[in-house]
């Protein structure tokens, strides 16, 4: 069994932050619906994509 790292813990708060990234754009449109709503969810979910990437990338790295 390993142990968890801070480096672990890292690596799980940018996966979250990229889950949120993806969500955000869902949730300001029932707040304020506006043509540009499709621009806005792209841009986030690619932000998003990219972000859960990153986060993946800082648990498997090695020392």
């Amino acid at each position: 069994m390993r142990e968890v790292t801070s480096r672990d813990g890292l690596g799980a708060g940018i996966v979250g932050l990229g889950i949120m990234y993806m969500v955000y754009p869902y949730a300001a449109s029932e707040m304020a619906p506006d043509a540009s709503f499709g621009t806005l969810a792209g841009l986030c979910l690619v932000a998003g994509f990219l972000t859960i990437l990153c986060g993946i990338a800082v648990i498997r790295m090695k020392d």
